[in-house]
């Protein structure tokens, strides 16, 4: 059950990173303005899981039983991080595809 909550998380910023990319494209931002777009997007879904986890935090500490409370917190931390890094990676492939040039082949 993990594992598929985990998998679903990364597919989720995934796509969440793939749609921030593309509406970067329809602002028709450029250069500075286009960076600091993106890294205000990032920053405030980041944010918002990071509460998310929080949240999680609480209502697990409630209603499901863990032998120890660190363990919890452990779990959602690392999950956390494994999306952020995701996401992160997911936005520096496509602006890297972006800027890709395509190289002439070498004649004989």
């Amino acid at each position: 059950m993990l594992l598929g909550a985990m998998l679903f998380g990364i597919g989720g910023n995934v796509l969440l990173a793939t749609l921030i990319k593309r509406q970067a494209k329809l602002t028709h931002l450029h250069g500075v303005l286009l960076r600091n777009w993106v890294i205000n997007q990032s920053v405030r879904l980041f944010l918002i899981e990071g509460a998310l986890g929080i949240f999680t935090y609480i209502f697990l500490k409630y209603h499901a039983f863990y032998s120890a409370d660190s363990s919890l917190v452990i779990m959602l931390i690392a999950s956390w991080i494994i999306f952020v890094v995701a996401f992160c990676m997911t936005v520096y492939f496509l602006v890297r595809k972006d800027r890709k040039i395509v190289k002439p082949a070498k004649r004989l």
